[in-house]
């Protein structure tokens, strides 16, 4: 298992319903996402930490996605484990590949 380090990390803002609804006014609860990639040395059980806070801006997390990313495109979504501690996100990425890059899509509030 190796420690890997996030790289182009990027963040976003959404609405929970629909921006015609005026939902940035109307005091509607919004989400934040935060986008890491880790590089194409990624090996099966490899494990990253992002602080969600410190990067993403989220204190609460809602949902985890991970991909692998082959080639400059998306190829599958999978199932990866994850833990949270204080504002510590920890991926480990699960079985079946090797040296492939992945993406990761962190949903918070």
């Amino acid at each position: 298992m190796t420690l890997l380090t996030a790289t182009n990390i990027k963040t976003g803002v959404g609405l929970s319903r629909n921006p015609i609804a005026d939902a940035i006014d109307s005091g509607l609860p919004r989400f934040k996402k935060g986008y890491a990639t880790l590089p194409a040395t990624t090996d099966a059980t490899d494990t990253t930490t992002i602080d969600v806070y410190a990067q993403f801006g989220i204190t609460k997390v809602l949902i985890v996605r991970e991909f692998v990313n082959a080639d400059g495109t998306v190829k599958e979504e999978t199932l990866a484990t994850t833990a949270v501690t204080g504002s510590d996100l920890t991926v480990t990425v699960p079985a079946g590949s090797d040296n492939d890059a992945r993406f990761i899509v962190v949903y918070g509030i």
